[in-house]
């Protein structure tokens, strides 16, 4: 594994990396169509899916993940870790509560505990850069004026409504992510400062 996390300091397998994690709702969804094909009595429920892996293929994505944001830290390279962020969502390992692997087979009980990891990889320090989520920030304020010139409800809203609204958004996102509360606040004093909303 070792070699792999020396791969990752190349953007070529840093994009290698996010494509295999970014085939996995379309997997699950094709693994739901046909058990639903498989069971054609029962229906389809509409509920986010999530990838359950064993505990070492788990524990070795993960290793992957903060492999490739030290790369991107070391060169400021936010989007793509942003990106890599994302696209983490909907896996997950299940151990015991004394930290012990348990095999795919086994059901939850109260013994286990689901370990999701969004959440490990959100605790690299690369999301505690603010650079990182003014980026996203002003990429969806970027998506917001662009929606706002083919809607005609938007132009009632002045831009400093729409920013607000979309920095709201952009911390519950963060928050939805994983990203440690202590790293929200100093997101939105920053943004509340530069934009001046702590003004009277």
């Amino acid at each position: 594994i070792a070699d792999a996390e020396a791969a990752l300091r190349n953007p070529s397998g840093q994009k290698f990396l996010v494509s295999i994690l970014s085939q996995r709702p379309r997997l699950e969804d094709q693994r739901k169509r046909r058990a639903i094909a498989d069971d054609r009595g029962r229906r389809g429920e509409n509920q986010p899916t999530v990838s359950r892996l064993e505990t070492p293929a788990f524990d070795c994505l993960v290793r992957l993940c903060l492999a490739m944001l030290d790369a991107c830290l070391e060169t400021r390279d936010y989007e793509s870790g942003y990106k890599l962020l994302t696209h983490t969502q909907g896996f997950c390992t299940i151990q015991s509560k004394d930290g012990k692997p348990i095999s795919k087979k086994d059901a939850l009980s109260d013994n286990t505990n689901i370990l999701y990891m969004t959440a490990r990889v959100s605790l690299h320090p690369i999301f505690a850069e603010l650079e990182l989520w003014e980026g996203v920030l002003y990429m969806r304020i970027a998506e917001r004026a662009k929606d706002r010139k083919d809607d005609d409800s938007e132009d009632a809203k002045d831009a400093d409504d729409i920013d607000h609204d979309t920095t709201v958004s952009t911390l519950y996102e963060m928050l939805a992510l994983g990203v440690p509360s202590e790293e929200l606040a100093r997101f939105a004093h920053s943004v509340s400062e530069k934009k001046g909303w702590f003004a009277s």
